[in-house]
C-alpha cells in the first residue's frame, strides 16, 4: 500500500493531517484519543497521538513506513516521548494497534509517576 493509498483511509478513520517542517515526513497526521490520561499542557482535549509517514523510495525496498509518536508533561513539568519506528508497509489496523500500546504505556507511566 503506498502513502497516497492510505491518507483517504487514514482520513476517514479520524486522522487529520498537519504540516510540519521541521519532520522529513512525506505526510504527517494526528488524532485525539479520549479515554488516556491527557498531558497537562493539552488544555483538557483528548491525547492526541502523531503519525509520520515515510516514503524511502531511495531505498531497495520503497515500501513506506511510519513512526507514531505519544508525548506530554506528566503533570508537574516532567514530559515523556514514546516512539514506535520502522513499522514497514502501515495500514489502518497496524497503526491503531500500536497507538493503543502506545496510550497504554503512557497511561501507565502517567499513573506510576503521580503515585510517587
Amino acid at each position: 500500500m503506498t502513502i497516497a493509498d492510505l491518507t483517504p483511509l487514514l482520513l476517514k478513520s479520524g486522522w487529520r493531517e498537519f504540516s510540519n517542517q521541521l519532520s522529513r515526513a512525506d505526510r504527517c497526521f494526528y488524532k485525539a484519543f479520549p479515554d488516556h490520561k491527557e498531558c497537562r499542557c493539552n488544555d483538557g482535549k483528548n491525547k492526541q497521538v502523531e503519525l509520520y509517514l515515510y516514503k524511502w523510495e531511495d531505498r531497495i525496498n520503497p515500501a513506506p513506513s511510519a513512526m507514531i509518536e505519544v508525548h506530554g508533561d506528566m503533570g508537574d513539568n516532567n514530559w515523556i516521548k514514546l516512539q514506535r519506528h520502522g513499522i514497514t508497509n502501515p495500514d489502518v489496523p497496524t497503526i491503531e494497534t500500536v497507538v493503543e500500546s502506545l496510550l497504554k504505556t503512557w497511561d501507565f507511566a502517567v499513573k506510576q509517576h503521580n503515585q510517587h
